[in-house]
């Protein structure tokens, strides 16, 4: 019983996160490049509450063999990287580095999965991978400051995909347990 009400948790939780980073990703593609400084902190704030469901999700599954360590690992790096949307030169860097991690989490996740024979495992493979490669694409691409909210935008919209992703995921683990 105890276990069914953490997942219910954990699954309220990711599509709660996806909401809200796709909710930024959507606010960051339409805001005029002028007005992105004044919602500087709205962004940092989203960044910052994904770090916090990443927490809340490691608390209520830390003993399971999911790789819930690595859950933690993402939400660490989302909430250290949080106060640097607010400069247009660190935008790129900062959100690049949120999914370069992020994607390689999901597939250290992956083998996690993998080795405790969790079934669809390999569902994890393409999220993670797009994260890791967006991520390292913005790492040597520039992005001229004017286009950091098209970039921003996009690195919330992905977040945002993957945490829809982990929303159905779990679903279908809790689906396999029954």
């Amino acid at each position: 019983m105890l276990k069914n009400k953490k997942n219910e948790i954990c699954r309220g939780t990711w599509l709660v996160l996806a909401v809200l980073l796709v909710f930024g990703g959507i606010l960051s593609l339409v805001t005029p490049a002028g007005t992105r400084p004044h919602l500087a902190f709205t962004f940092g704030l989203i960044m910052a509450l994904s770090a916090l469901g990443c927490f809340l999700v490691y608390a209520l599954q830390h003993s399971e063999p999911l790789g819930a360590e690595w859950i933690l690992a993402d939400g660490l790096v989302a909430l250290s990287l949080c106060g640097q949307v607010s400069r247009d030169q660190w935008i790129a860097f900062a959100m690049g580095a949120w999914l370069l991690f992020s994607g390689v989490t999901k597939w250290i996740s992956l083998v996690l999965l993998k080795r405790n024979k969790v079934k669809n495992w390999g569902l994890m493979a393409a999220p993670g991978g797009a994260l890791m490669v967006f991520g390292l694409i913005s790492q040597y691409v520039f992005v001229d400051p004017a286009y950091s909210g098209l970039f921003m935008g996009l690195a919330f919209l992905l977040q945002g995909a993957h945490f829809g992703f982990l929303w159905w995921f779990w679903s279908q683990m809790a689906k396999e347990e029954e």
